[in-house]
């Protein structure tokens, strides 16, 4: 068999023909899952989040958030001891919604530690969020359970 131009052609458009449709096949089980369902909103928030990050930030004091085997720990400064505040801890699993989950945080402590069995082995987000009725604060970070 001699191979000459058309042939090789209409060998181009098959293989190529056959590849796109190996990727539509593959794209079309591939499932979107969003690890949020309101972006759009968040996005339009996004602003008071940066500032909410400042205002930690501008503390004179660290606010920690760290992993200390077993548990999570998190130390407010001593700036808050006086303050009446009130917030959220937030555990976010970027992998998927399902583990995410959400801790109350209220004024009379400054050190908490957190053992919950639903922190499982590997990465998450902790977002802390708090008010004192003056300001807003936040503090975002990564932790990796092990």
């Amino acid at each position: 068999m001699k191979f000459n131009w058309g042939f090789g052609i209409v060998l181009f458009l098959i293989v190529f023909v056959s590849s796109m449709l190996f990727m539509v096949f593959l794209s079309a089980r591939n499932t979107e899952n969003l690890v949020s369902s309101n972006y759009y909103d968040q996005e339009i928030h996004y602003q008071d989040n940066i500032n909410q990050m400042k205002n930690a930030a501008d503390l004179k004091e660290e606010i920690m958030l760290y992993y200390a085997e077993p548990s999570v720990m998190m130390i407010l400064p001593a700036s808050f001891k006086d303050k009446n505040f009130d917030g959220t801890l937030r555990f976010f699993r970027p992998d998927g919604s399902s583990p995410d989950f959400e801790l109350p945080i209220h004024s009379g402590r400054l050190q908490w530690e957190i053992k919950d069995p639903r922190l499982s082995h590997g990465r998450w987000k902790a977002t802390l969020l708090l008010n004192d009725g003056a300001q807003k604060y936040r503090v975002e970070k990564d932790l990796d359970i092990h």
